[in-house]
């Protein structure tokens, strides 16, 4: 069953909430789908703990020169301030 919620949000977040409200249709749709979002982000990132504790288990912790290519690889952005390679691009 709904229920109502407060909260309390300083200028910078109503701001970035009144920016995006019309996309999701009101500032409650805006927040709701918020919220939904870190939940998802979260479970993805359990599962990938997850994953990494088996693979660990399985296999002994990752080489710390692999886990710096593929950082390097995959999050780091370029020398020119442009967005890390994807997969394909490798």
């Amino acid at each position: 069953m709904p229920r109502t919620t407060t909260i309390r949000l300083d200028e910078e977040h109503t701001r970035m909430l009144d920016e995006i409200a019309e996309d999701f249709g009101g500032a409650s749709a805006a927040v709701r789908e918020g919220i939904r979002m870190l939940a998802d982000q979260r479970r993805r990132q359990q599962a990938l703990g997850d994953l990494l504790d088996e693979m660990n288990e399985r296999n002994g912790p990752a080489d710390p020169d692999d886990v710096e290519e593929m950082v390097r690889r995959h999050f780091d952005s370029g020398a020119d301030g442009t967005a890390p390679r994807q997969a394909d691009d490798c």
